[in-house]
């Protein structure tokens, strides 16, 4: 099966990460702030710049072109590429930047709060769109924005069109408790195992006979209401999960099923193996 990239399932899923960028590049390089105790409105970029020196983010260096210098920052109004790392780096960027403004108590400017409140949450829902969200370094005390499921990011380029992001939805907070919902993606997970079923099971026998007794047996491929009667929805939700997590290491196995000469090859680079 053809591996597809993260952009191409994006897009499926009506996910623009060049207007995305777009967006959020013009509201801080280009649009003003509504400061009412300055003479005339700021943007962003120049909002950050005037208090630079006071953001514990700026580590030795002293304004923001310094900044962007030194750390190889070069957000331009049409870069010639724009990728999801490239989006999420400029979200990290802005976010980092305008949390320290909104959150240091730095200026009593009316106004700018909500406006910084307001690019954070939009930087927030873009994250959320593609599938990341927000991590904070204990250490540096900065906002990184991760995959929510690594493993599932993984699988869903190896899935077909209009099943990739499917999988992706499964983590969207508003499927919680949505026990139609995740059974439906599950049950397209199961066809699309199926006729893998044997492969599975020469690789892995027992993953594949307790995924498959899962699918067959909690009201996802077959009408099992009756059997599940004793069950309460909150277990319910948790086998769900269970499942779904186990159709990921299902395809994750099936997907490196092919890996094994390659496997054999390093053991003999490494001397495991003597040829001969």
């Amino acid at each position: 099966m053809a591996r597809r990239n993260f952009a191409e399932i994006l897009k499926e899923a009506n996910v623009d990460i060049k207007r995305e960028y777009n967006r959020l590049y013009k509201w801080f390089y280009k649009d003003t702030v509504a400061v009412y105790d300055f003479t005339k409105n700021v943007r962003f970029d120049k909002l950050c710049d005037g208090f630079f020196l006071s953001l514990r983010i700026r580590g030795r260096c002293l304004s923001l072109d310094d900044f962007n210098e030194t750390y190889h920052f070069n957000f331009v109004e049409n870069p010639g590429h724009i990728d999801v790392d490239f989006l999420v780096t400029f979200c990290e960027y802005c976010y980092n930047l305008i949390y320290e403004l909104s959150c240091e108590n730095l200026y009593d400017f009316k106004g700018a709060d909500k406006a910084c409140e307001n690019f954070m949450d939009q930087i927030l829902m873009v994250i959320e769109s593609i599938g990341y969200e927000e991590y904070v370094d204990e250490e540096s005390d900065l906002s990184i924005f991760v995959p929510k499921n690594a493993p599932a990011m993984e699988v869903a380029t190896i899935l077909p069109k209009g099943l990739s992001y499917k999988l992706i939805e499964y983590n969207h907070h508003s499927l919680k408790g949505n026990l139609k919902g995740k059974a439906e993606i599950l049950k397209a997970l199961a066809d699309q195992l199926e006729p893998q079923k044997d492969d599975l099971e020469s690789i892995d026998k027992q993953i594949k006979s307790d995924l498959f007794y899962l699918f067959n047996n909690l009201n996802i491929r077959h009408n099992n209401e009756d059997k599940i009667q004793n069950i309460s929805e909150e277990e319910l939700e948790e086998w769900y999960d269970y499942t779904y997590d186990m159709s990921l290491i299902a395809f994750m196995l099936l997907d490196k099923k092919d890996h094994k000469n390659e496997i054999l090859e390093l053991k003999k680079k490494l001397g495991d193996i003597k040829e001969g």
